[in-house]
């Protein structure tokens, strides 16, 4: 994420659009359009534009800071209980994540306490889906390692 993207002055994350209403060449910034805050209001559940702010604002000073560190993101909470270890799946990115279980959390954290591939990396836990999910058979260091270190 750029610093163009996080404002401080309302304490939101952005992302860049058009404007009409802006200079030619110029770009505003918005975090959520009107669909999206409805949403939010009906949705007791969603993370308010400040709350994701803040969250973010915690994992730049964390990051700055010179401690080691594993971020650990989760995009929602499910009651299944799991044992299978090998469809937990690590992504750097958003794209297409799965809500997963406590306890699925909680084995990616103590993984992550114990493992030195884990050290400075953000990252979501999801489940990986299809028909490929019971053929991962990777440990969670291998997982890790396949990680990229965040960039400060």
């Amino acid at each position: 994420m750029t610093n163009s993207q996080v404002r401080h002055d309302i304490q939101q994350l952005v992302s860049s659009v058009e404007s009409s209403s802006s200079p030619p060449g110029s770009v505003t910034v918005e975090l959520l359009n009107e669909k999206e805050l409805q949403q939010i209001s009906s949705d007791k559940t969603a993370r308010s534009a400040e709350e994701t702010y803040f969250k973010y604002r915690g994992e730049e000073v964390l990051k700055s800071s010179g401690l080691s560190y594993a971020i650990v993101r989760v995009a929602g909470y499910n009651e299944l209980p799991s044992s299978e270890a090998s469809t937990i799946c690590l992504r750097s990115t958003d794209d297409d994540i799965q809500s997963v279980s406590r306890r699925e959390v909680a084995e990616v954290c103590v993984s992550a306490l114990l493992d030195p591939y884990a050290l400075n990396k953000s990252f979501y836990v999801t489940k990986q889906k299809g028909k490929n999910a019971k053929k991962i058979d990777e440990s969670m260091s291998e997982k890790f390692q396949s990680l990229h270190k965040d960039l400060c």
